[in-house]
């Protein structure tokens, strides 16, 4: 059991950085990795277990778990000999969460404040990286650090998550609202473009994560997929007074009433190009995705979601499609992708994309 405990010393150490209010829950997440699913009946087995020897802890759907005390988080984590943290992804979430009309889940409908302000930092092609390459990936996180002070984040707690790095913050404890949630979407795309802006060439980025209902790996956890254990580099607890989410308006946009006929969505030649599988590297969220949102915005398209997450699952991608982001003072014009496929007439004629008569709408 002593063993069991020094093991686990990051994940105590890190409770007193997430640990709850007298009403509030910290939700455990598990994640099986395929391995796992191939033992599928073992790890429901163990989960029937716990609930079984621990009724007073929470549990809902078979993976997740609301803890509201150390006690509850030990029993937890030595369950069965650290079955769960061994064999197991282990996430938490990093709003708390609380008990609405009875229930409690990882939605928005359980999550009152926000707390901690959070950022995940990888490599842009999400592959494993090497022990060789984490003195790149810490200069890259130091750099991101120092920018972050800008706006008032000086106290970061960073996490190694078996992966890249998570950047952790703590601010005033803040009441949550969709114009809190809009604005904190646009400060972290901000962010993102920033940094790639000012290292282009690096292979880090910032990952465009702004959802408050976000879970993240528990430290002392092992990241079973990439056989590393998420641990604790830099501890920080205390608070950034000078940082405060803002609020941020709801935007509907009608259109620009631009005098050329738009075409249909899927009738564009920006969808065409988009959604091919093939089409080539370099220049396709500069220009065509660009071209693609602002066409959205054009159109004053609000489901704009549906087109996303098509559009990704045809190119195996997580372009974001948000017509709001990156598109103020710009207007649609169909000479975005038509000059895009003049620089590339060979690939359009061995692709059958017509463009020539794109201009007469």
């Amino acid at each position: 059991m002593t063993n069991l405990i020094e093991q686990y010393f990051d994940t105590y150490k890190f409770w007193e950085f997430i640990q709850p209010a007298k009403n509030e829950y910290i939700e455990l997440r598990l994640r099986p990795v395929f391995e796992i699913w191939q033992k599928k009946k073992e790890f429901f087995t163990q989960v029937e277990n716990f609930k079984r020897e621990n009724p007073e802890i929470i549990t809902r759907k078979g993976v997740q778990f609301f803890i509201k005390d150390v006690k509850q988080l030990e029993r937890f984590m030595l369950w069965n000999d650290g079955w769960f943290m061994e064999n197991v992804r282990v996430f938490y979430g990093l709003s708390k969460r609380v008990k609405t009309k009875g229930e409690i889940g990882g939605g928005y409908k359980f999550i009152r404040n926000v707390e901690i302000i959070f950022f995940d930092i990888d490599k842009k092609d999400h592959t494993t990286i090497e022990d060789w390459e984490a003195q790149f990936l810490d200069i890259f996180v130091e750099g991101i650090t120092k920018y972050l002070q800008r706006f008032g984040l000086i106290y970061p707690t960073i996490i190694h998550s078996g992966a890249g790095r998570h950047l952790l913050y703590k601010i005033k404890k803040t009441k949550i609202s969709d114009a809190k949630k809009r604005w904190y979407k646009s400060f972290v795309n901000m962010l993102a473009k920033q940094i790639q802006f000012m290292v282009p060439d690096s292979s880090y980025e910032l990952d465009v994560i702004s959802d408050f209902t976000r879970v993240f790996g528990l430290p002392g956890s092992m990241n079973v997929k990439r056989k590393k254990r998420v641990t604790i580099l830099h501890y920080d607890d205390r608070i950034n007074e000078k940082f405060k989410l803002r609020s941020k308006k709801e935007v509907k946009y009608t259109g620009t009433k631009s005098s050329i006929e738009t075409p249909e969505i899927k009738k564009s030649l920006e969808w065409a190009l988009m959604t091919h599988p093939n089409l080539p590297k370099g220049s396709v969220h500069t220009i065509l995705l660009f071209a693609l949102k602002l066409l959205l915005k054009e159109k004053g398209v609000e489901d704009w979601k549906n087109y996303e997450n098509e559009m990704n699952a045809v190119r195996k991608s997580t372009h974001i499609l948000n017509p709001q982001y990156g598109t103020e003072s710009k207007n649609w014009h169909p000479g975005i992708c038509i000059n895009w496929c003049k620089e590339h007439e060979e690939w359009c004629q061995k692709n059958n994309i017509n463009y020539h008569d794109y201009h007469n709408l």
